[in-house]
């Protein structure tokens, strides 16, 4: 593919997720949301009594008894898009317009980067709150989707949910990710519903897919972001490298569920102060990064140096601040 065709690729799959029902619908969002301010709740939603004007800024009917914005998939994902987007920020308990809306559209590059932070904020929003690894489990089935809808001879029906159920096995194995994909998709599954239709609305709403649930379709943008979620699945680090490199490393994702998940067999046999040390002479991203990594492993692996981390002194002074929540950048 030469450079001029893959311009006019980048330029077609920019369009279709400008144009396509969930950030437009973020847009429109943001935009209802303006210069103003508006409470939310603790979860990062609106409220309640916000929900249903939000709802019809975007045409989309809120029942009465809605118990949080968060229940309604057709609000929650271009609000969760909309957040990730920079479209809308959330700060000191409540939501304005964000840095990216004065100049939407941006442009392709920008635009796809802004309309994946979306797709992966909606994955993680229809994920189980519940099971750590679901949110890593939904990108897999998407990307098993995307690569069986990207094949020359693609299946239809109950052939096609065996081909992606394949793939997305073939993937965990590849990625020596140890997670059910079919079980995170679950409870994005409406009543009646599968986990592979429900998973086709979800890409259809982003521009990825078109067509029915039985035979669905791949567009440009769905081969381009089937490219960016195989970069974003973790893959577990090295165990042998350095803790400075194991930062530098984890910290290319954003996500600290698939930091701690690649850092995992590392951690298993180092001690975490390894990677405070390490992180002494970072940027201060780096060593939030270093800080958060030690802290989201959690007690199972810092009850194995308890002694060590039960005393804040044994830290060095600048990673103590740090590590009690003052940066000091």
């Amino acid at each position: 593919m030469d450079d001029a065709t893959s311009r006019d690729d980048l330029h077609e799959a920019a369009r279709l997720a400008r144009e396509c029902a969930v950030l437009e619908r973020a847009v429109t969002l943001a935009r209802w949301i303006g210069t103003g301010k508006r409470p939310v709740t603790p979860a990062q939603v609106l409220r309640k009594a916000d929900a249903p004007a939000a709802g019809a800024a975007i045409g989309v009917r809120v029942p009465p008894n809605t118990c949080t914005a968060a229940d309604i998939p057709d609000l929650n994902g271009p609000w969760s898009a909309a957040v990730a987007a920079g479209l809308l920020q959330i700060s000191d308990g409540v939501v304005t317009g964000g840095p990216a809306l004065d100049n939407w559209p941006p442009g392709d590059a920008a635009l796809l980067d802004a309309w994946f932070a979306g797709l992966r904020a909606v994955c993680r929003a229809v994920a189980d709150p519940r099971q750590e690894d679901h949110v890593t489990g939904v990108l897999v089935f998407a990307l098993a989707l995307l690569r069986v809808l990207g094949e020359e001879e693609v299946p239809a029906g109950s052939e096609l949910r065996r081909a992606v159920l394949e793939e997305s096995d073939d993937l965990c194995d590849a990625y020596d990710l140890d997670l059910m994909p079919l079980a995170a998709m679950r409870r994005a599954a409406r009543a009646g519903g599968s986990p592979l239709g429900a998973m086709v609305a979800l890409l259809a709403g982003f521009g990825a897919v078109n067509g029915g649930a039985g035979r669905p379709l791949i567009t440009s943008l769905g081969r381009w972001a089937a490219g960016r979620l195989e970069q974003a699945l973790p893959r577990p680090a090295d165990p042998e490298i350095s803790a400075a490199e194991l930062i530098a490393e984890v910290a290319q994702s954003g996500d600290p569920e698939e930091r701690l998940e690649a850092a995992s067999e590392w951690l298993n046999q180092h001690d975490p102060r390894e990677i405070l040390e390490a992180a002494e002479p970072m940027s201060c991203r780096l060593r939030t990064v270093a800080v958060d990594l030690v802290r989201d492993a959690g007690s199972p692996v810092l009850a194995r140096w308890g002694p060590a981390f039960s005393c804040l002194d044994m830290i060095r002074p600048s990673l103590r601040d740090l590590l009690l929540g003052d940066c000091g950048c």
